[in-house]
């Protein structure tokens, strides 16, 4: 059962991307009440906010900002596109001008990476923040780059967005099947290869998986076919489901939840309390931020039934 609510959840700081009804554009917002009131980083078309260990980091207009942990003292960073932070917040990189830009949270240059990119695919983090893996979409492979030694190595052929278990044995990827649709494939050290396991079912489309902060399961969009898709709005819906990899276990979370391509990650689980937080799909075609508590098994969606702005991509600090 799915209810509205404001104060029976722990008050995080979360982050996400609306679009605002007031102002007919997009914008990145910050609560600290679960939603009771909505604060917007920056001015216009602002978009994809993310957490670093020293505040936000976000789009707007062709350029990345910043502000500190209250969403205040806003400062432009620079040229570029969907940022990705760390694991750890300390560094945060994104798609600029002549390649990558890598930099510590407070907006120090680290590394510019030099390489041809595409930015569909989001980037992500090697294990202890070693450096970072981009998709290069002509050649359809995904490259890491080590920030140590400036080395360039394969993950593999179609693979999309891998992304490390905690302990960084581990790692999780998309990579398309025989019917157009893609899988979660599981594989182990920095490469892909053909003795990974397909995790989802062949049959479906099954996209975007994040890691539970203890590595024993993960969640995941298991993606409606376009019969079935009946939402009035731009989002797509789909089982967000957990998969337990100990028991090898399927556990549907919501039957409506919401997906927009391009877009990793689209939900977040809280390093502090465990809850994961997501995007529901309401019958309007609206998205709302959606709370799961796995230890209760229950679900609970933030703000209330009347508030019409549009949420998506929640992030929590």
């Amino acid at each position: 059962m799915l209810i509205y609510t404001q104060q029976m959840l722990p008050q995080e700081r979360i982050v996400f991307t609306y679009f605002s009804m007031k102002h007919t554009e997009l914008r990145a917002g910050y609560t600290d009440d679960n939603l009771a009131t909505v604060h917007d980083l920056g001015s216009r078309n602002t978009f994809l906010p993310v957490w670093t260990d020293s505040g936000v980091v976000f789009c707007g207009e062709n350029f990345i900002w910043r502000t500190d942990r209250e969403g205040e003292n806003l400062q432009k960073v620079g040229n570029g596109y969907k940022p990705s932070p760390s694991p750890s917040g300390r560094y945060f990189a994104y798609y600029a001008p002549g390649g990558i830009q890598i930099r510590e949270s407070g907006g120090k240059p680290v590394k510019l990476i030099e390489v041809d990119f595409w930015d569909d695919v989001s980037i992500t983090w090697l294990p202890d923040e070693k450096g970072i893996t981009f998709f290069n979409a002509d050649k359809q492979i995904s490259y890491g780059f080590h920030l140590e030694d400036d080395s360039i190595f394969v993950v593999g052929k179609d693979v999309i967005q891998p992304v490390w278990n905690p302990s960084g044995s581990r790692f999780l990827y998309n990579a398309p099947l025989d019917d157009a649709a893609f899988g979660i494939f599981y594989g182990s050290g920095y490469t892909a290869g053909d003795q990974d396991t397909l995790l989802s079912d062949p049959a479906r489309n099954s996209l975007i998986p994040v890691w539970d902060r203890g590595g024993e399961s993960f969640y995941f969009i298991e993606l409606l076919p376009d019969s079935l898709q009946d939402s009035p709005g731009s989002l797509l819906k789909g089982y967000l489901t957990e998969y337990l990899l100990g028991t090898k276990e399927y556990r549907v979370i919501d039957s409506s939840a919401a997906f927009t391509d391009n877009v990793y990650p689209q939900f977040t689980v809280s390093g502090k309390t465990g809850l994961l937080y997501y995007t529901h799909l309401d019958e309007f075609g609206f998205g709302k931020i959606a709370v799961y508590d796995k230890k209760k098994g229950s679900t609970e969606i933030l703000g209330s039934d009347d508030f019409r702005n549009d949420f998506r991509f929640p992030g929590v600090y």
